[in-house]
């Protein structure tokens, strides 16, 4: 399977998270935050397993490359989720997660698309079997943007359908300004001293904590 079909893959699990937002608004805060903190601890579970045994309880599959060494992105999503849950209105709760999943998810698959895409001109063009691929590479170059273009018009579009269609009460302002924290952290890598931050973590956590903030 090319590396495109296995971040689809991936990505179309990580929408799942979107299941949060009715599960939030019919069942409110205390049965969201029993789900939220079970299946968060259950993660941890799965990654104490994989730490104690060095086995991938996960086919490597669902896995990206620094997950199956490290630490997998759905214990990161779920602390971020707990957080949200537990600390945040249920209007920042949901811009957090919807961020975080929807809009994180396109991001990375159309990311994955544009990197294989990449690749695929670079090795016809050192095998010498398409001449006009020299053009596409700087086409290419400027598709860069568009995976955060995408995150925040697919975030924004999201939230203000729910917004309309179930009231809400999202202050639509605020969405603006979160959904742009949450596209601007997801386009930059988090770093503190040697320690990558988990975009699962910053991007929902952030951008709910910006939406609460502001509100």
């Amino acid at each position: 399977m090319r590396s495109f079909e296995k971040e689809l893959l991936r990505k179309l699990i990580h929408f799942l998270g979107v299941f949060y937002i009715p599960l939030y608004m019919y069942g409110g805060k205390e049965v969201t935050l029993t789900v939220v903190v079970t299946l968060t601890v259950f993660s941890g579970f799965i990654e104490l397993i994989r730490k104690l045994t060095g086995r991938n309880v996960f086919p490597e599959l669902f896995l990206n490359p620094y997950e199956i060494g490290g630490i997998g992105a759905h214990l990161y999503f779920g602390i971020s989720t707990s957080v949200l849950t537990l600390f945040m209105s249920m209007e920042a709760a949901i811009t957090g997660v919807l961020v975080g999943c929807a809009g994180d998810g396109i991001a990375g698959i159309l990311k994955a698309y544009i990197a294989e895409k990449r690749r695929d001109i670079t090795s016809e063009n050192h095998d010498g079997e398409r001449s006009e691929g020299r053009l596409l590479p700087s086409a290419l170059t400027n598709l860069q943007k568009l995976p955060s273009v995408a995150m925040f018009v697919l975030s924004f579009s999201a939230l203000l359908s729910l917004n309309v269609l179930f009231s809400l009460s999202l202050d639509m302002r605020v969405v603006f300004i979160s959904c742009i924290v949450g596209t601007l952290i997801e386009s930059r890598t988090v770093k503190i001293k040697n320690f990558y931050i988990n975009d699962n973590l910053t991007v929902p956590l952030l951008s709910g904590m910006f939406y609460q903030a502001l509100s």
